[in-house]
């Protein structure tokens, strides 16, 4: 897995202003749940489960309607164990709620699918390309 640190990639483009997400109610994300052999994660978001395997209600973040350049804390009321990036863009996903990097954290292409994550993600950030 590729991980983003300030030498290697510059500056990070981020998913969204955490104030806009939580008074539009969008930080909490759109809970589903997919029928077999049906993606969960709609396009333009990032998708997060509360268990691993992508088990349990999906909630949807979307790109679409958040401001880039910001540190979105997960709020969910459960610990996030896998993930989906359908955003278009590259997510850094941390393990810290502030999206410190003295914690652990990794960047995620478009598309790709995390089903058992190697930590509590907590906070994740877009990339603005």
């Amino acid at each position: 897995m590729f991980t983003c640190t300030p030498s290697r990639c510059g500056r990070l483009g981020l998913l969204a202003l955490a104030a806009a997400l939580l008074s539009t109610g969008l930080l909490s994300g759109v809970v589903a749940n997919a029928s077999a052999g049906e993606n969960p994660c709609p396009d333009g978001a990032f998708c997060v489960f509360p268990k691993k395997d992508f088990g349990g209600a999906v909630r949807a973040l979307p790109s679409r309607s958040t401001e880039q350049e910001r540190c979105v804390p997960i709020e969910t009321g459960w610990e996030v164990d896998s993930f989906m990036n359908r955003t278009g863009k590259p997510v850094t996903t941390y393990q810290d709620p502030t999206c410190a990097t003295e914690a652990e954290f990794d960047t995620h292409p478009d598309g790709s699918q995390t089903p058992r994550a190697s930590y509590v993600v907590r906070a994740i950030k877009i990339w603005s390309h």
